[in-house]
């Protein structure tokens, strides 16, 4: 796991996953992880949905119906995307600078490089889409209704493995 260290008592661990998990250090004598705001991301006009991170990029998806990329080295917001309605769920490519959307059953395919306006890649699935994750391999493991699947991304867009 990599650690990072904001002060005495406050680190965020890095994951095999990617996930930044909150710990404190030894010296704390209390139960409690005593996090401090270092930073705050200030864009979206309504509550903010899901985020995801990754290395030096953060996600946000707001009901304002916006997808916003983040530079977290200058904490900036370097991209933005308007969708036709609130995405639920986020998953980002670091290697392939691809960032999927979920919006009910539907999956979309952004390259976050260009920053182009239209998806690389649309797929449909016939039931709502519960979870997406991205594993090392660039596998994109989605949850539909009892059944785990994965989409292989291939050449900026997806693949059908199923």
């Amino acid at each position: 796991m990599q650690k990072l260290k904001f002060d005495s008592q406050v680190s965020v661990e890095r994951s095999a996953t990617g996930k930044f998990l909150p710990s404190h250090s030894p010296e704390v004598n209390d139960n409690t992880v005593g996090l401090k705001c270092t930073h705050a991301l200030v864009g979206h006009q309504k509550a903010i949905i899901t985020i995801v991170a990754s290395g030096e990029f953060l996600f946000t998806s707001g009901r304002d119906k916006l997808i916003k990329m983040w530079d977290l080295v200058d904490d900036k917001e370097i991209l933005q995307y308007q969708m036709p309605s609130a995405v639920e769920l986020l998953a980002f490519d670091a290697k392939m600078r691809v960032l999927y959307t979920v919006d009910g059953g539907k999956i979309s395919a952004w390259d976050t490089e260009t920053g182009s306006e239209k998806p690389l890649k649309v797929i449909t699935e016939s039931k709502s889409i519960q979870f997406v994750e991205i594993d090392e391999c660039g596998r994109l493991w989605v949850a539909v209704d009892k059944t785990v699947r994965f989409l292989k991304s291939a050449a900026k867009g997806l693949q059908r493995t199923f």
